[in-house]
């Protein structure tokens, strides 16, 4: 409640508020005349050279199983961990791999083979990553917090050509051939099979080419 005054207050001082999610915009819409949406760009330059079948695959990933059903980002309470691990339960030949500083106790995750947890990565390197995963991952949970995000992931998945499997968050679409909503683990896992069965190079530069105009590059 001192927050949401403490916003309140803000806004109410602000000539002008800018927000991220279709969510927060309705919202905050009411509470003042000069609201504005500004979703999330990406730098597609960059994450679109995880098109390149020439980048070396990271060490880490070399020996592990596929498909590699890959998640990158921090790593805290808003990560569906028993979403995760219902996942490896039920795909037990798929890798899933979690690269991102944990802010949270690895909880369900803990002790399962198929589940491997990277820590943080240079950014710099993401493109490469992401060019050896078969399946980008938002296992999000339904909070608050992720029902006004717009997940920058999502960009940078599709700017690297993956295919997405996605909780079904406003800011997240179905999209044909590039995003896959799923409700619980069967359908996660479902999903994922399906998603990966459509990682290959047409069908990777099409879904990065979708992502060029919201590319930080004028």
């Amino acid at each position: 409640l001192v927050i949401e005054r403490r916003e309140q207050e803000l806004i109410a001082r602000s000539d002008l508020v800018v927000t991220t999610s279709r969510p927060l915009y309705e919202a905050k819409s009411r509470l003042h005349p000069e609201v504005h949406l500004v979703q999330h760009g990406v730098d597609h330059e960059h994450l679109s050279r995880g098109l390149r079948e020439s980048l070396p695959c990271p060490e880490e990933l070399v020996r592990l199983p596929r498909p590699i059903l890959g998640f990158v980002g921090m790593i805290g309470e808003w990560v569906d961990l028993d979403l995760v691990a219902g996942l490896a339960r039920c795909r037990p030949e798929a890798s899933i791999v979690m690269v991102g500083p944990e802010l949270v106790a690895r909880g369900p995750c803990a002790g399962l083979p198929n589940v491997h947890f990277l820590g943080a990565r240079d950014h710099r390197l993401l493109p490469a990553w992401l060019r050896h995963f078969d399946v980008g991952l938002i296992p999000f949970r339904h909070v608050p917090l992720t029902y006004n995000a717009n997940p920058i992931k999502l960009y940078e998945y599709l700017a690297a050509g993956l295919p997405v499997v996605s909780t079904a968050l406003p800011a997240v679409e179905p999209v044909e051939d590039a995003v896959w909503l799923a409700k619980d683990v069967a359908e996660w896992a479902v999903c994922c099979g399906r998603a990966a069965r459509r990682n290959e190079p047409l069908a990777r530069r099409g879904r990065s080419e979708r992502m060029r105009a919201e590319s930080w590059s004028p």
